[in-house]
C-alpha cells in the first residue's frame, strides 16, 4: 500500500512539474534566448497566462525578434574652427560676410523711409 501511495505521489509530482513547465514555457524561452524584454514576458505570462490568449501573447513575444538597436551619433563642432579642406559654413541669418573693399547694407531690416529702395515702383504689368 505504501508503494502505491509513493508511486501516485510521484505521478502527481511529475504531472505538476510538466504543467508548470508548459505554463512558464514563454518565460523559459525568453530567458534561454536572452530577450531584452524578459521581465515583460514573465509578467504577461504570470498574470495573463491562465487564459489561453494571454499565454499565446506571451509565447509570441518570447519567439519574436528583438528590435535592432539604433545607433545615435552626436556631432559636436566648435564654432570658428574648420579643418583645412572643408568649406566654411554660411553666415547666420541677417549677417553678410564682408568682401574686401565692398559696401555692406543690412537686408533683414526694412529700408528707411525716403531711401532710394523705398521709392522704387513695381513694374507695370498691365500689358500682356
Amino acid at each position: 500500500m505504501a508503494g502505491a501511495l509513493f508511486i501516485g505521489l510521484l505521478f502527481w509530482l511529475f504531472i505538476t512539474a510538466v504543467g508548470a513547465a508548459l505554463y512558464f514555457l514563454p518565460t523559459i524561452i525568453a530567458v534561454a534566448q536572452h530577450r531584452s524584454n524578459v521581465a515583460v514576458i514573465a509578467v504577461v505570462n504570470v498574470l495573463l497566462g491562465w487564459s489561453f490568449v494571454g499565454w499565446v501573447v506571451a509565447l509570441v513575444m518570447a519567439l519574436s525578434r528583438d528590435a535592432e538597436p539604433v545607433q545615435v551619433v552626436h556631432v559636436h563642432q566648435q564654432m570658428g574652427y574648420m579643418p583645412s579642406g572643408y568649406p566654411q559654413p554660411p553666415p547666420p541669418y541677417g549677417q553678410i560676410t564682408p568682401q574686401p573693399g565692398s559696401q555692406i547694407e543690412r537686408v533683414d531690416t526694412p529700408p528707411p523711409p525716403g531711401s532710394q529702395m523705398s521709392q522704387t515702383q513695381p513694374p507695370d504689368r498691365s500689358e500682356p
